[in-house]
């Protein structure tokens, strides 16, 4: 006989039967989800520029009231660079407000090939990525 953990009147077993259609509705959202279809802009919050080699280099303005901290006594700079690979250089460039995440990997398949497999997997990953760090948005 399976253990049952007591929530006052009603046991775990349940709460779970209960909750059995919602948890499944939102795994089936989830799942239907398609990230290839949105179409991502950059944010005004960075700024950005194309170096001399093709690289995109983010800029970060560090102005939190931390990062003044951090910067008094680390010495820091007051900007912070991220320089984005080859890869990642050439997805920042074909974002445009116009083209979907999906046309972007036929432009990267078309361009570097068999290089970038998996190309779905790693370009929705690094999506997130920007979208996570509030570089770009998705309309």
């Amino acid at each position: 006989m399976p253990k049952v953990l007591y929530l006052g009147h009603l046991c775990f077993t349940t709460v779970l039967e209960l909750a059995k259609p919602l948890i499944g509705a939102i795994i089936m959202k989830k799942k239907e989800e398609n990230l290839l279809v949105y179409v991502p802009v950059h944010t005004t919050k960075h700024q950005w520029e194309l170096l001399e080699d093709g690289i995109v280099q983010i800029q970060i303005e560090r102005k939190a009231w931390l990062d003044r901290v951090v910067r008094f006594f680390a010495k820091t700079p007051k900007i912070m660079k991220i320089d984005l690979d080859a890869y990642g250089s050439r997805v920042w460039l074909e974002i445009d407000g116009v083209k979907n995440v999906g046309a972007i990997a036929d432009k990267l398949k078309a361009e570097f090939g068999d290089e970038v497999e998996p190309l779905y997997e790693r370009l929705v990953t690094y999506m997130r990525i920007l979208y996570n760090n509030k570089f770009i948005s998705f309309i």
